[in-house]
């Protein structure tokens, strides 16, 4: 590389750059509310009301990417992208992004991570005027059902099961707390569309 062996990656807004991701022969650049791609020969603004808001909050699942930006969470290909979190968009209005000390470019109180197909975006807080404020909240998109599911870090999140307790007396205690998740193998739906399993 040389002095000269750069490019600007220049839009309307005039927003820095936020991060890269390397996509299917392309490099993606991000800003706050864009994404471009870049292929050793063009460099195009391919999406609009779409970036991110760090590095962290971009993961990769089966090829596509998952980001979080100011107007909510999206999938993306780099070329185009479709905005997946309606049914959160409620609690997300209340993140109020928090930006590094040196250049203030960078959102520091949000990050994303992968469990099993699943895209995890995770806020520091969320200050909702009407209740307390929420803090470690977990937002939990599952890629494969395409549905939400919330918790925090300190508790549960996505219960997997419910359950349903028969006792015969008001002065029935349980020995000790049922756990969260239990294993049990799928059913494979033989005898019903949604057929649960049982213990």
């Amino acid at each position: 590389w040389t002095s000269t062996d750069f490019f600007d990656v220049t839009d309307d807004r005039g927003e820095r750059i936020t991060a890269l991701e390397k996509g299917e022969d392309i490099l993606c650049i991000f800003k706050t509310n864009s994404i471009f791609t870049y292929d050793e020969i063009q460099l195009k603004q391919r999406v609009t009301k779409c970036g991110a808001y760090n590095q962290q909050v971009i993961q990769t699942i089966n090829d596509l990417m998952y980001t979080f930006c100011p107007t909510g969470v999206w999938v993306t290909n780099g070329f185009s992208a479709k905005k997946i979190s309606a049914p959160i968009d409620k609690y997300l209005k209340y993140f109020i992004p928090r930006y590094d000390a040196t250049v203030s470019r960078i959102v520091t109180n949000c990050a994303a991570g992968v469990i099993e197909e699943k895209y995890i975006l995770i806020l520091d807080q969320l200050n909702e005027p009407e209740t307390s404020t929420l803090r470690n909240v977990m937002f939990i998109y599952d890629t494969k059902k395409n549905n939400w599911s919330m918790g925090d870090l300190e508790h549960e999140h996505g219960r997997q099961w419910e359950g349903i307790c028969f006792y015969p007396l008001q002065d029935h205690k349980f020995v000790k707390r049922i756990p969260d998740i239990i294993q049990i193998k799928r059913t494979g739906n033989d005898l019903h569309p949604t057929e649960k399993p049982s213990c």
